[in-house]
């Protein structure tokens, strides 16, 4: 953080309440008095703090500097927040949103009109819900390599393309599909996760399963249950806020062609949607020579400066933003 210390944006240790839960967090406000503009930063998946793994700084930085509020938080039982991440649903995670931004709004430093959210892959599935809960607060969307529909089809891609740029043989590749489909088929049959586990069990020689990935109980059952595959593209239709969809062009995690083309069929009645595909960027939006989960892997663990989102990214959601909610407003008053 040391770069960032010398910046000209505030930042204000936070908390605020959902329920019994205290979530505390970084608020960094523009220069100036407001009231700005504002974006929340929704935490993505895992065990993530305030900085999104040392990320969010980078977003701090390029939208304070174009006059724009940042809002993000540890997630429950990370850091200061009290509470636990691992037990949440989709459900409690969009109310937990729609606390950030009923607390964000009542600041007289902030827009009330014009805060938005911002989400990166799982993070991102939560914002039609948070817009379903609380769709008069919500003034615009981003959605960072976000697959709008999680089936079958998407896991294949993702193992197929992990495989491939991790330097597996094809015969390699073709034995994890087929393990996958297997467990695929076992999961929309509601097996047992006993069974799951067997198959799993059966294959820990393979050199790929580790890449292929290993589920738990807990992630199958949420699965099954159909916990993970919330009904995105319904949702999505009913959204009459500015949208914007970014997709890496090397991300090897989703397909972000399919992904583009089902966001821009279920917006079509939107008024304002920008769907948009980042040059040499991968599923985090680092820059990126394979999209490969090892480099970005990699990416992560660099500390912030010598992080490299790709270029043109924070430019591109940043100006966006500001288009909308800065410069008409500063039209209108000349």
């Amino acid at each position: 953080m040391s770069k960032h210390s010398m910046l000209s944006y505030r930042q204000e240790e936070i908390a605020f309440q959902n329920g019994d839960t205290v979530l505390a967090g970084t608020l960094c406000l523009p220069e100036g008095s407001g009231p700005f503009p504002a974006v929340l930063l929704l935490p993505g998946a895992g065990s993530m703090a305030r900085d999104g793994l040392g990320m969010f700084p980078h977003y701090w930085e390029a939208f304070t500097r174009r006059g724009i509020a940042t809002l993000s938080w540890d997630k429950p039982g990370i850091g200061a927040s009290s509470g636990d991440w691992t037990t949440q649903s989709q459900q409690e995670r969009a109310e937990e949103g729609v606390a950030a931004l009923n607390w964000l709004r009542r600041r007289s430093d902030i827009a009330a009109d014009k805060v938005g959210l911002w989400g990166i892959s799982q993070a991102g599935q939560i914002l039609p819900l948070i817009y379903t809960l609380a769709s008069e607060a919500v003034a615009f969307m981003i959605a960072a390599s976000v697959p709008p529909d999680i089936g079958d089809e998407q896991e294949l891609f993702r193992v197929t393309n992990h495989l491939l740029t991790e330097g597996y043989e094809l015969t390699d590749v073709d034995r994890a599909l087929a393990f996958s489909k297997i467990r695929l088929f076992l999961q929309r049959a509601q097996a047992p996760y006993s069974l799951v586990e067997s198959l799993q069990r059966l294959m820990l020689q393979e050199p790929w399963l580790r890449d292929a990935g290993i589920w738990d109980q807990k992630r199958y059952e949420q699965h099954m249950h159909g916990e993970a595959h919330s009904d995105i593209l319904s949702l999505l239709k009913e959204v009459r806020c500015p949208f914007l969809a970014v997709f890496g062009e090397r991300d090897t995690i989703i397909n972000g062609q399919e992904c583009a083309r089902l966001y821009t069929s279920a917006l079509k009645h939107n008024p304002d949607v920008t769907v948009t595909t980042i040059p040499q960027a991968d599923h985090a939006l680092f820059l990126s020579q394979t999209g490969g989960f090892r480099e970005m892997d990699r990416s992560f663990l660099l500390p912030p400066e010598q992080q490299s989102l790709a270029p043109g990214y924070l430019d591109l959601i940043t100006q966006w933003v500001q288009q909308r909610f800065i410069l008409q407003h500063e039209k209108g008053a000349h």
